[in-house]
């Protein structure tokens, strides 16, 4: 409506404002371009601001240009930028007196009478330059012409006028907001498509699902909770659990849980009956790697055998002694056996082959023994506490 076109034509005034050349630039540019008998006015000047141009102007930059001018009562004056308010503009011109003398009296009275005599007006624009108290405006009160063109507009009559222009402009910044929401929610859903997309086209490549559906391994998948689960499931479907005791169920499944803080950690023994399975498993995470690559998503991290040895050992019934000899702090001893506990308890669920089912689960009761039970107990009762 009405309050809108006067909000934009307000916006463009200050748009014009901002984009015009300096006011100085310009003076500057004026200055330079004045010749020798150029007439202008200078606001605020005696004798109605007229002046005639003596020499070019010489100098540089805004403190130091300076234009020789004579005053229409024969007065000799050095012009700075700052004496003009507006860029001064050539309104007649004189043939200044000869011989050329701008030192002596009598040659600037001369020329103070041929200005004197001109018949010129004081420009309009110059005339809104005068100081206030010659009946000029305040820079304030200067106003462009799409200024005047926005003052004359019917909304600046209204007294609530600045208070409606802010609240079309608060409005229009909220419908801002709202539409750039929309696009990002468009653009969050396109994205979570294209990431479902290629989740899906990993879980198909692996046999987890099949024309949108979970086929028996993906039932499998969707109950183990683990940062490893996608590894952790196609083992399972692949056999390569099967067919172990506890104790080296538990040091092959800490593969999965445990992660070495140096590069020291103590692995398994070379020659190893585990080392093979181990070699196994990273075959079938290098591949599901190779698929997550492809579709862009997060890798499933590398597998780790340095507490495999230690968990196998623990399986077994060896003391705690013996077990920590490799070096490995008691605390991050019991919490890697509590992690691991709780994966073979899952196995113990989840896994298809009955045999595979029984041996997790009695790993799991083998496991959680000595200090890993006991800690385990403090932890329940401080939390009761």
């Amino acid at each position: 409506g009405d309050t809108e076109e006067y909000r934009l034509l307000m916006a463009e005034a200050q748009e014009a404002s901002r984009n015009a050349p300096s006011e100085t630039n310009l003076v500057i540019d004026a200055m330079t371009r004045l010749r020798p008998g150029d007439v202008v006015f200078v606001p605020g000047h005696r004798t109605k601001g007229r002046v005639a141009v003596l020499t070019p102007a010489r100098g540089k930059g805004v403190g130091g240009l300076l234009l020789p001018v004579v005053t229409d009562d024969g007065r000799r004056l050095q012009l700075r930028v700052k004496d003009f308010p507006v860029p001064p503009r050539r309104v007649a011109h004189i043939k200044l007196p000869t011989p050329f003398e701008p030192q002596q009296q009598r040659f600037l009275r001369a020329a103070g009478q041929l200005v004197r005599d001109l018949d010129v007006e004081e420009p309009d624009d110059v005339r809104d330059y005068r100081p206030k108290w010659q009946g000029g405006r305040s820079r304030s009160q200067r106003r462009s012409p799409l200024d005047r063109l926005a003052a004359k507009h019917p909304v600046a009559a209204c007294p609530d006028a600045p208070q409606h222009v802010r609240a079309l402009a608060r409005a229009e910044r909220l419908e801002r907001d709202l539409a750039n929401q929309r696009r990002q929610r468009r653009n969050d859903d396109a994205s979570l498509g294209r990431q479902l997309d290629r989740v899906l086209h990993v879980l198909e490549q692996l046999g987890f699902v099949q024309d949108w559906s979970l086929t028996e391994s993906g039932e499998r998948l969707s109950r183990i909770y683990h940062e490893c689960d996608l590894l952790i499931a196609d083992c399972l479907g692949q056999a390569l659990l099967d067919g172990l005791d506890p104790p080296d169920l538990a040091g092959l499944v800490s593969v999965f849980t445990f992660e070495s803080r140096n590069a020291d950690a103590i692995g398994l023994p070379p020659g190893s009956a585990l080392n093979a399975r181990i070699a196994e498993i990273e075959v079938r995470h290098a591949h599901v790697n190779a698929l997550e690559k492809r579709a862009h998503l997060p890798l499933t991290r590398a597998i780790d055998a340095g507490f495999a040895d230690a968990a196998r050992s623990w399986a077994r019934g060896d003391a705690l002694a013996e077990v920590l000899e490799g070096g490995l702090p008691g605390g991050d001893f019991v919490r890697n056996i509590k992690q691991l506990v709780d994966l073979l308890r899952q196995i113990a669920i989840v896994a298809s082959d009955r045999h595979t089912r029984t041996i997790a689960a009695s790993a799991a009761d083998a496991l959680f023994r000595g200090v890993v039970a006991a800690s385990t107990g403090v932890s329940a009762a401080a939390s009761g506490a």
